[in-house]
């Protein structure tokens, strides 16, 4: 991949690059995704980043605490049941709470259809800029052809 970069980046027809992808005069390649080659024609209409959250984590530590609640009820006849599963009760309800985990998609969006790659939240930033480019040169495309 890396030998790919840096002939990308001798190509003269090249106006960004970056561990995401490039982007060259009349199409942009996607290095993250096994170096995909996407046109920039007429159909293309937006390139974008989507950041979703994942909620697996938190329904598996919210689940843990429900049941860490139903034992604490269940013993109360025995303190140490009853104040070890309260504070692994509160301790798994907190954590469900504040564990935040995102997953993200780099969507295509052509005339008629989309198509959805999933990145790695490595590139996330790199795929956010990459994306701005190539909407910049989708805007820049129909505003000339509209001359």
């Amino acid at each position: 991949m890396q030998n790919q970069i840096q002939n990308s980046l001798q190509d003269p027809d090249v106006v960004y690059t970056n561990t995401f992808g490039t982007v060259s005069g009349d199409n942009f390649t996607i290095h993250a995704l096994d170096n995909r080659v996407i046109n920039l024609d007429n159909n293309l209409r937006k390139v974008k980043l989507i950041k979703k959250r994942r909620y697996r984590k938190n329904l598996f530590f919210f689940v843990l605490s429900v049941v860490a609640a139903v034992v604490f009820y269940a013993g109360k006849d025995n303190r140490f049941i009853a104040i070890a599963s309260g504070v692994i009760s509160l301790l798994t309800m907190v954590a469900s709470m504040l564990i935040v985990e995102y997953r993200f998609k780099f969507m295509v969006v052509r005339k008629y259809d989309f198509s959805e790659y999933r990145t790695d939240h490595r590139y996330s930033d790199d795929a956010q800029q990459l994306a701005l480019l190539v909407n910049k040169k989708i805007r820049t495309n129909d505003r000339l052809s509209a001359l």
